[in-house]
């Protein structure tokens, strides 16, 4: 019983790990050094630059959300206490998902969840839950604000895809935070609304590899290090084949 015990626990600790597997390879570490240049750009110049906002385009199930979740937790937050004894939750990276369907007040409500704020009871109108969002992203000190699934404006029903541009321009401007909005290729169009948004956004694209090479024999042997599996597997050994399978 004690033995059937002990595998049952390593093989609920292996499941473990493949659950909570995510490997930061040379791809996701270059764009995380450009969402870092992003936020420091603005401390760099003292506040006297606009802050710097990006657009991240890739495939579905390239691992965008995965990534941009992943930078949100590297960058945790903290509790400040004022000389009046009030603390807030400061926040630099926070990330969210566009609702869906997308609308204004819906927009503004999921960032105050982001922030981590309860809602206005009742029904509250745009202006009053804009003004809370705007309140608690000074208080909070936001430097970075993640929008993801912005795909979902393209298919919103209630407010046109220039009309949902222009609020995330005003929570930027009013903010003065740095925006990075995240989307499939389909999404990326929305840099192309005007020009504006294209000098405002630089692109950023995630691929997925493009050839099974040695980048990609790397990544599969960080998988094997993370998961710990019970006996060497070699999945980054390309003599093995294993590689070429996953690959393709």
């Amino acid at each position: 019983r004690r033995g059937a015990r002990t595998d049952m626990n390593e093989c609920q600790a292996f499941a473990k790990r493949i659950s909570q597997l995510y490997i930061v390879h040379p791809k996701v570490k270059r764009i995380y050094g450009m969402l870092d240049s992003i936020r420091s750009h603005k401390s760099f110049s003292e506040g006297k630059s606009s802050p710097r906002h990006s657009f991240l385009i890739g495939d579905s199930g390239v691992g965008k959300s995965l990534m941009l979740k992943g930078y949100a937790d590297m960058n945790p937050g903290y509790v400040y206490t004022d000389e009046e004894g009030t603390e807030y939750d400061i926040k630099p990276v926070v990330y969210v998902e566009i609702p869906e369907p997308f609308t204004v007040l819906e927009l503004y409500q999921t960032i105050v969840s982001g922030l981590g704020a309860p809602q206005l009871p009742g029904k509250p109108t745009i202006g009053e839950v804009k003004r809370q969002v705007f309140k608690l992203i000074n208080e909070q000190k936001v430097e970075m604000l993640i929008l993801d699934e912005m795909d979902y404006i393209l298919t919103s029903r209630h407010v046109t895809p220039i009309e949902a541009m222009e609020v995330i321009k005003h929570i930027a401007n009013q903010a003065q935070i740095s925006l990075v909005c995240a989307g499939t290729p389909e999404a990326g169009k929305l840099r192309k609304l005007k020009d504006q948004y294209l000098r405002r956004y630089a692109p950023i694209t995630l691929k997925r590899f493009e050839d099974c090479d040695n980048e990609f024999y790397s990544f599969l042997e960080d998988i094997e290090k993370q998961i710990m599996p019970p006996y060497p597997i070699e999945l980054g050994n390309p003599k093995k084949g294993l590689s070429d399978v996953l690959y393709g």
